[in-house]
């Protein structure tokens, strides 16, 4: 009797290209998070100095927030901020 023969399935057959897709994806999705994210943080100017100081925040903070790089997430730096006060 002959060995069955095997053949790729094509989950297998395009598992690089599915990891390639799936990368820009996600980088996409990171560009839209942290875009989105931003635009809150500089939304956040928008408030009077006492709720800020409610937040935990001063315009300082939220200026060198916004000052970082735009790949990295604004948000993220304030929470980091607000935890150390």
């Amino acid at each position: 009797m002959s060995p069955a023969l095997t053949t790729t399935s094509a989950p297998f057959a395009s598992a690089p290209a599915a990891g390639f897709f799936g990368r820009v994806v996600a980088g996409l999705a990171k560009i839209r998070r942290v875009s989105s994210n931003r635009r809150r943080v500089k939304a956040l100017l928008d408030l009077d100095d006492h709720l800020l100081m409610d937040l935990g925040l001063t315009r300082r903070d939220i200026d060198a927030a916004l000052a970082t790089p735009w790949d990295e997430d604004a948000s993220t730096i304030l929470e980091r901020r607000t935890r150390r006060a």
